[in-house]
C-alpha cells in the first residue's frame, strides 16, 4: 500500500489533502491481533515502512526513533482511548522501556476510521528492547547466552516448534502448564543449539522457583531474575487492572551473560 502521514504541528488542523510531510511512500500492511482482529469496523494493523523495492525503510514517524516496524492500534474497546498510552507512559516513568505512542487519525481508501494509536512494535532494537543481537553462528559461551525475547500468549495458528510447554506443573490446582514462545528471534531464525539453550535456562529458573531453596540468593530465583523489572510489572498490572496479565501478550527477555544474564520483565503490551 501507499501511506501518507501529515502533521501540521500542535494546534493546527490536518487535512487529507495536505502533503505527506511526515511520511509519503510504500508500506506493507496487515490486520493484527487475536480477538481484536475482529473488531469491525475498526481493526488494528501491523505495518512496515518500505522502499519502493520492498526493503526495510527505517524512518522516524512523528518524532519517534527510526525503525520500520510499527503498529496502528485501534482502541476499539477502550472508549477513553488513552489506556494503553497511559499504561506505557507509567511503565516508562518507572525507568523501563515501554512502546512509545502517538495519537493519529486514520483514513483508509478515503474512509475515515477514527482515532488510532501509532505504537512501536516490540522488537530487539537499541531504541526499543535493548538486548544483544543473537546471530546464527552464536552457538557457544557468552555469545550463545543472549539475547532472547520470549512471550507467553495464545497459541492459535502457531507452528508446533514455535513454542514449548514448561515441564513444571503449577503449584495450584486448576492451572495448566505455562507455554513459552520464541518471539525475537523467531523460532525459524534460531538454530537447534540456541533453542535448547533458552529452554534449558527457563527450566533451570523454574526449578529454582519451585525448590525448597527458592529464597537463596545464589541458587534461588534471585539468581535468574531482574527483580526490579518484575516488581514494576506487577505494580503496573495491578494499577491498570490488566485482564490479560501474565497469561497473554506477556513479554520478557534473557540478557547475554556479559550484560548481566538476567531475565528482564517487559515490555508491557
Amino acid at each position: 500500500a501507499q501511506m501518507k502521514l501529515g502533521h501540521n504541528g500542535v494546534g493546527n488542523y490536518n487535512l487529507t489533502t495536505d502533503p505527506g510531510n511526515g511520511y509519503s511512500g510504500q508500506i506493507s500492511i496487515e490486520t493484527r491481533g487475536e480477538s481484536s482482529a475482529w473488531f469491525s469496523p475498526k481493526p488494528s494493523y501491523s505495518l512496515e515502512t518500505q522502499t519502493d523495492s520492498g526493503t526495510n525503510n527505517n524512518v522516524s514517524l512523528l518524532g519517534l526513533p527510526e525503525e520500520n516496524d510499527w503498529v496502528l492500534y485501534a482502541p476499539y474497546s477502550d472508549k477513553a482511548l488513552i489506556r494503553n498510552v497511559l499504561t506505557y507512559q507509567v511503565f516508562a516513568e518507572m525507568g523501563n522501556y515501554a512502546p512509545r505512542t502517538r495519537f493519529v487519525e486514520v483514513v483508509v481508501n478515503d474512509d475515515y476510521y477514527g482515532i488510532y494509536i501509532l505504537t512501536e512494535k516490540i522488537k530487539r532494537d537499541k531504541n526499543r528492547v535493548d538486548m544483544a543481537k543473537l546471530k546464527p553462528e552464536d552457538i557457544a559461551g557468552d555469545e550463545l547466552s543472549g539475547g532472547y525475547l520470549l512471550r507467553i500468549d495464545k497459541l492459535t495458528g502457531m507452528a508446533d516448534d514455535a513454542y514449548w510447554k514448561s515441564p513444571i506443573d503449577p503449584p495450584l490446582a486448576g492451572f495448566g502448564p505455562v507455554h513459552y514462545s520464541y518471539f525475537d528471534p523467531e523460532y525459524d531464525e534460531l538454530n537447534a543449539t540456541q533453542k535448547s539453550y533458552i529452554k534449558d535456562h527457563m527450566y533451570q529458573f523454574e526449578q529454582s522457583l519451585v525448590s525448597g531453596n527458592f529464597k537463596d540468593p545464589g541458587s534461588g530465583y534471585r539468581a535468574y531474575l531482574d527483580i526490579p523489572s518484575f516488581v514494576d510489572m506487577m505494580i503496573l498490572n495491578e494499577f491498570n487492572k490488566e485482564v490479560d496479565a501474565y497469561l497473554f501478550s506477556h513479554y520478557f527477555y534473557k540478557q547475554k551473560d556479559s550484560d548481566g544474564g538476567k531475565i528482564v520483565m517487559g515490555p508491557p503490551w
